[in-house]
């Protein structure tokens, strides 16, 4: 079930490196390698330390997964990668094991050894996420998989602040795990001294499309430009992410990437830029009532926020008696607390308080954690809970307990609505989305609905967002509204063109066409254009 304007990314990459290297489309020295299938292995068909050999399996991971397997041989021999799997199939694991198997492999320096011309252990690898709450996720992670192994920091600033340690054996080697800009902001120009120094043996960008855009852009390309380039002390340089499309243009992600690694190689898993295959998609169509949206607070007066709220409460009812946890996503952070302050009081007061409404956005941190803590461990003794937030939670965070996503305003582009729908259905388990659609997203919602029947676009529909069938096609519309305008009879006041049923005359032969256009924009993000004959080139 792939996501319309992303369903062929992969085998739009295979196109691009073996036919688009000539006319320069993407570096000849960055080879695709285009994985459909991927082998049955164990764990010990790979040269592991002995102690992951022997985590891996009491922590459950009994073998490793498909992306998993894709990625080991190249990451355990030190060759850069960028790996591009679908949400919820292993990436942080398929990282994480051959950055520990390096650290662990490094030769013991001796306990009387100083450890650094700063007076502290420096860290030996670098993981680079977006926001805190991957931090605080991947800390987890690592902190588990590595047991007492090794240290793991959080913010730079840990560096000066870790403890000496309480015997005479060896420091400990240590990670660390932050965003861009606080490693920047904290070394300023130091920074290339630091990266020299540290002797860092893997450095890790996790959610690398977002880190490679944006904000993020300069303080990654300032970390990029500060690592060796040469071996010995070059490190493994691991690029990982749920959405990074082939390159078509300087400034998009996998570009940018290339230019900093030449030699980067990229994984893409055959589920890659598709919504999970175990994942139930449902769109519902709002009437211009129901889409009524106004934002604002309730106070304590419990008003409704709009018909949206409602709608999500009778989803939301309709889950009851399967619901374990559920994301309700809002495009906007001020929408969070008003929605899950009505949403809480209808439950309360009409349904039994048969849920838990969580505010993600006021939540205090230590509650936040709490609460991901018990929806990890899916406890059974605690009601369903209802987190209520903005995309800041739609990147990476791994709640196996949510088995339901609600869209009470839709995503504004398929890689928003991609990553949004990657919170459940993970790992192969089931999940539901339920998206409510507004006038103004109707173009995209029906690109993705067809997408989750299984019709999807033409390869060069990625590789060029207006290929000739597509101008075609809008030509044609054209033609024909301008032939019913014309030589059609006179109608009457109440009757309404739709322009649907022109489209429906031109659309065939012509897989994926429809109203508005759903085209990558140079960031590498995908944007709806606007009503039919209003498209427009991105």
């Amino acid at each position: 079930m792939h996501v319309y304007g992303l369903a062929h990314v992969a085998a739009a990459g295979a196109a691009a490196d073996t036919g688009n290297q000539s006319n320069g489309a993407e570096p000849a020295a960055c080879r695709a390698i285009i994985c459909t299938h991927g082998r049955q292995s164990k764990w010990s068909d790979y040269d592991l330390h002995p102690m992951l050999l022997h985590r891996l399996p009491s922590l459950r991971f009994l073998h490793p997964t498909h992306v998993q397997t894709l990625a080991l041989d190249r990451m355990l021999d030190g060759q850069p990668t960028a790996l591009t799997a679908e949400t919820g199939s292993g990436k942080t694991l398929a990282y994480l094991v051959p950055l520990l198997h390096r650290l662990l492999s490094l030769p013991s320096p001796p306990p009387t050894a100083p450890s650094s011309t700063m007076g502290k252990q420096l860290p030996k690898a670098i993981v680079l996420v977006p926001n805190h709450l991957l931090i605080r996720q991947t800390a987890g992670t690592l902190a588990l998989l590595a047991g007492n192994a090794a240290h793991v920091l959080t913010h730079p600033s840990d560096i000066n602040n870790q403890s000496p340690p309480a015997s005479p054996h060896a420091p400990l080697p240590s990670v660390l795990i932050t965003t861009p800009a606080a490693l920047t902001n904290h070394l300023h120009t130091s920074l290339p001294a630091f990266m020299s120094e540290s002797g860092i043996q893997t450095l890790v960008l996790d959610e690398a499309d977002l880190l490679l855009s944006g904000s993020y852009l300069a303080p990654t390309q300032a970390i990029l430009r500060a690592v060796p380039r040469r071996a010995p002390n070059r490190p493994l340089l691991v690029l990982a992410a749920a959405t990074l499309p082939p390159a078509r243009s300087s400034k998009w992600p996998l570009a940018l990437a290339q230019r900093a690694i030449p030699d980067l190689a990229v994984i893409r898993s055959s589920g890659s830029h598709a919504a999970p295959s175990t994942l139930d998609e449902r769109f519902e169509y709002l009437t211009s009532t129901d889409d009524a949206h106004e934002s604002g607070g309730t106070g304590g007066r419990g008003e409704a926020l709009s018909a949206r709220a409602d709608k999500v409460l009778d989803i939301l009812t309709d889950e009851q008696n399967d619901l374990r946890a559920a994301i309700v996503f809002t495009n906007l952070a001020k929408d969070v607390d008003p929605l899950a302050h009505y949403l809480r009081q209808r439950i309360d007061k009409e349904a039994g308080a048969w849920a838990q409404v969580y505010p993600m956005t006021s939540l205090p941190a230590d509650s936040r954690d709490q609460l991901f803590t018990a929806l990890r461990r899916q406890r059974n003794d605690m009601k369903p809970a209802v987190l209520v937030a903005t995309d800041a939670l739609a990147r990476g965070i791994d709640l196996p307990s949510v088995n339901l996503v609600v869209h009470h305003t839709f995503p504004t582009d398929a890689v928003a609505y991609l990553h949004r729908v990657g919170r459940t259905a993970r790992l192969g388990k089931p999940g539901v989305s339920v998206a409510l659609v507004g006038a103004k997203d109707v173009a995209l919602a029906r690109g993705l609905e067809l997408g989750s029947m299984g019709i999807e676009p033409s390869q060069d529909r990625i590789l060029d967002p207006w290929p000739s069938s597509t101008r075609v096609t809008l030509v044609t519309i054209a033609v024909l509204y301008l032939t019913q305008v014309i030589l059609a009879p006179p109608v009457q006041a109440a009757q309404v063109w739709q322009p649907e049923a022109i489209q429906s005359k031109a659309i065939a032969g012509v897989s994926g066409a429809r109203a508005g256009a759903v085209a990558w924009n140079q960031r590498g993000a995908v944007v709806a254009g606007g009503k039919l004959g209003k498209a427009r080139r991105v």
